[in-house]
């Protein structure tokens, strides 16, 4: 066992083992280091970050700055220098048109399939259950489809519309009926809508929500001399209904006889020979359900005005009827009990509608009966491509008048002048002059 140490009180300091670490800071060097004191004064202590700039100095360069400014030139950046562009072929290639280099990260990515480009085909597996409400497709307020087609332009490739048509010319003994939700008629012509009226070639065209405060002259008289225009009085650019033939009505009337509807521009009723068409642009129940117990009251006033209609010559009614009707009628029934669209209520009405007598015929379901089809995807949440839709569009005939329908359709593929699609309906012409 070693001997104990002495203590160091009494120890020799000389003989002390020195510590390890820093020498301790010498008070005469401080002059070395630009902080010169003089004898019996205590050195000044040093300050953080740079030191300050000769004043001759800082004058130079904010002339040499000047300078170059009044020459064009960049004043010199601050910080750290760019780093050199990735040389094309490592990490990056040039981007077409420029000799920059692409930028680093994670590629591009890959271009949508064709088949999702113009839309899943209905009834296709992988939506999710909670795609409606969670993913957008429930239904919200009818004020907001301009701004949401700006943002799905960013994400979604599957809301262009086609670049071409390929229609065939119906036979002379039918007359094609088209029906759309233009979403606003101004914006829906910027998006090619006008294109494809031009390939389908309807002999009446229907259209809904089309927000115009004067009828429009995009339409030419000469391709559809009978225009018939039911602007909203109450807002300006809101709602609004359109009835345009190229065979000439024996009568057109407006509204449904209530001052508020009637001043939304809801409806249009032309008659025919054969048939009154009635277009309507049913009330959206509203984001909340804040409106449906006025949408209730609209159905009770329409039902009244179709059942006045049917009792002098059978009826076909159309439009956005603002209803997914069954369960098959939308992607995600069961997250979408209580939005706006499927109601028990609303629902309720149209069968009301339908089953009441005389009865109607719900022409698409009637000669589709266990198809997937929708008229409606969201421009949120990419359900275009994921095929998260309504079926909110419709053509409803009189129950008797069923046998002169020689076709019920939807164009699935005209998506992206409106978040909704265009139907049809051919019928037989009865007494040659419709």
């Amino acid at each position: 066992m070693p001997p104990k140490r002495k203590a160091d009180t009494d120890a020799d300091p000389d003989a002390l083992p020195k510590r390890r670490g820093r020498p301790p800071k010498n008070p005469a060097a401080a002059g070395d280091q630009g902080t010169d004191a003089a004898p019996g004064e205590e050195a000044p202590k040093r300050g953080r970050g740079r030191p300050p700039k000769d004043p001759a100095a800082k004058a130079a360069a904010a002339a040499a700055a000047a300078e170059a400014e009044a020459n064009g030139e960049k004043k010199p950046g601050r910080g750290r220098p760019r780093k050199n562009p990735v040389p094309s072929g490592e990490g990056g290639e040039a981007v077409p048109g420029s000799d920059k280099p692409a930028k680093r990260g994670r590629p591009p990515k890959a271009a949508k399939s064709a088949e999702m480009a113009g839309g899943v085909a209905p009834g296709a597996e992988g939506v999710g259950e909670n795609g409606a409400e969670e993913e957008g497709g429930g239904r919200g307020d009818e004020d907001n489809h301009e701004d949401d087609t700006e943002n799905a332009e960013k994400v979604s490739p599957a809301m262009y519309m086609p670049t071409s048509y390929a229609y065939e010319k119906v036979a002379g003994n039918l007359i094609k009926l088209i029906s759309w939700n233009v979403s606003s008629f101004p914006a829906s012509v910027k998006k090619k809508s006008l294109e494809y009226i031009a390939a389908e070639q309807p002999d009446v065209l229907m259209l809904q929500e089309t927000k115009v405060n004067k009828p429009p002259k995009n339409i030419s008289e000469k391709d559809y001399p009978y225009q018939y225009w039911h602007s909203s009085s109450a807002k300006k650019g809101y709602a609004g209904t359109a009835l345009l033939s190229k065979i000439q009505p024996i009568n057109v009337s407006y509204g449904v006889g209530h001052q508020e509807f009637d001043g939304e521009g809801r409806t249009i009723t032309a008659e025919f020979n054969d048939f009154f068409l009635v277009n309507t642009y049913v009330p959206n129940a509203g984001t909340g359900l804040d409106r449906l117990k006025g949408k209730q009251d609209y159905s009770l006033l329409l039902e009244q005005h179709l059942r006045t209609l049917d009792a002098v010559k059978p009826v076909i009614w159309t439009g956005d009827l603002n209803v997914a009707h069954q369960e098959i009628d939308l992607t995600n029934p069961k997250t979408n009990k209580r939005s706006a669209g499927f109601t028990l209520e609303e629902r309720a009405d149209f069968t009301r509608i339908l089953e009441g007598s005389p009865k109607f015929v719900d022409s698409w379901r009637s000669r589709n009966p266990g198809t997937v089809g929708y008229t409606y995807w969201s421009y949120r949440h990419a359900c275009r491509s994921k095929n998260i839709g309504w079926r909110l569009d419709y053509f409803v005939v009189s129950e008797r008048f069923m046998p002169a329908i020689a076709d019920s359709f939807i164009r699935t593929e005209v998506y992206g002048a409106s978040d909704h699609v265009p139907i049809g309906l051919l019928v037989h012409k009865l007494s040659g002059n419709v």
